[in-house]
């Protein structure tokens, strides 16, 4: 019963990738030493042209077959070569693409993208998903969500939505960048700017835990007064005459950090995939 769905799957995903025409790039393929040495970067001006090329060094290969590729046009090339070979993706490179796209939609890489990219390269992914994980052959192995260190993911996920930051081994959240909050002045901050910043790290932190069910919260705000601020409140308290207590709120930042932790609302197990690219996960053996 299980071969005949996995034959069914296959049947069906490659019958969508012939009628979709949409070829797997080449880092999305195991590519072997002939097809980078003779295939990859070269352009063609027709079909005709691309298939008389494939005859000409199909030789070399290691008894592959015409038949082995596919000559695709890029519709959005609008040179005079538009035409590129492909080889035909295995079932296993074919299941491994469509792992791929449903990981970048229901789990989180700890490295989205090449900019923030750190090895090994792992995908988590959430037990409500196992069994189409099961499906699609992926290699993975379970773990309580509270046994995981985060800290590295969490920081690449606040990177990418745009704020420069850095989590200490103690769970300091320290940014580099204040401006992109919307604040004021980045470098004279208020007690209401920092309030602000909080607000919107708060809303990060509960996307991030939606995604994958931790309970990242917030216990303690640090702000680092500006020498100006500092020196303004110590001659307001030492002239007598002039002292206010109520000015001692009016106090400006030059930076700020938050402490954080993690709750015990963290009884989910992950599915812990092990990534050989951003669009590659390991997968179980072709069978």
């Amino acid at each position: 019963m299980e071969n005949n769905k996995l034959k069914k799957f296959i049947k069906t995903t490659l019958r969508e990738y012939l009628n979709e025409n949409e070829q797997l790039n080449y880092d999305q393929l195991d590519l072997d030493i002939f097809t980078n040495r003779y295939i990859v970067g070269r352009w063609f001006s027709s079909e005709s042209e691309a298939k008389l090329y494939l005859k000409s060094i199909i030789d070399k290969s290691d008894n592959k077959d015409i038949n082995d590729f596919f000559v695709i046009k890029d519709e959005n090339d609008k040179s005079l070569k538009p035409y590129r070979i492909y080889p035909k993706p295995s079932n296993i490179e074919l299941r491994r693409n469509e792992a791929s796209k449903f990981i970048k939609r229901y789990g989180i890489l700890s490295s989205k993208d090449l900019r923030y990219i750190t090895h090994p390269l792992y995908a988590y992914v959430e037990y409500k998903y196992i069994n189409k994980i099961k499906e699609l052959g992926v290699l993975y192995n379970f773990k309580p969500l509270k046994n995981i260190e985060l800290n590295g993911v969490l920081s690449r996920f606040i990177k990418e939505k745009g704020h420069t930051n850095n989590i200490t081994g103690r769970g300091e959240l320290k940014f580099y960048n204040y401006g992109v909050f919307g604040v004021g002045d980045e470098y004279n901050m208020s007690i209401n700017d920092i309030k602000k910043i909080k607000r919107d790290v708060e809303v990060i932190l509960n996307n991030f835990n939606n995604i994958l069910g931790t309970d990242y919260y917030i216990i303690k705000t640090i702000g680092k007064e500006t020498d100006e601020s500092i020196k303004r409140g110590l001659l307001n308290k030492l002239d007598d005459k002039k002292y206010n207590p109520n000015t001692s709120f009016e106090k400006e930042y030059k930076e700020a950090s938050f402490v954080l932790e993690r709750g015990n609302d963290e009884e989910e197990f992950l599915a812990v995939i092990e990534m050989e690219s951003i669009d590659k996960p390991k997968m179980k053996g072709d069978f």
